[in-house]
């Protein structure tokens, strides 16, 4: 069994959700997969993992403010869900990406739109 101080001392830290997260949004969090993905079930991460971050676009993108950089978004990461009860963007981000053995991360796994006014 793995101690948080062994944890710590490693340099891991565990993922816990946004200090203001609303527990009652886990359910909906947690219901985030992939676009494309639905019926595989691949999660875009969870109430941990994605956050309301600063959202623009250009003439081709979104992009996402992260760790002090805008990050693309993929086009297939737009999620088509119309059902956010967050009310703007919430973006899902996987830190640690790697592609071919090399990282290239991070990476917006999932953009879900605001609802449409």
């Amino acid at each position: 069994m793995i101690s948080l101080k062994s944890l710590v001392a490693t340099g891991l830290t565990l993922i816990a959700p946004p200090p203001n997260a609303d527990p009652r949004l886990a359910p909906w969090f947690k219901s985030l997969e992939v676009p494309g993905t639905e019926h595989h079930g691949l999660g875009c991460c969870d109430i941990a993992d994605c956050r309301n971050l600063p959202v623009r676009t250009d003439s081709e993108h979104y992009l996402v403010f992260y760790s002090d950089r805008w990050l693309v978004v993929a086009p297939e990461a737009v999620s088509d869900r119309t059902d956010n009860p967050t009310g703007d963007y919430i973006s899902c981000i996987q830190r640690d990406h790697w592609t071919n053995g090399l990282q290239d991360g991070p990476v917006v796994r999932c953009l879900i739109r605001p609802p449409r006014m």
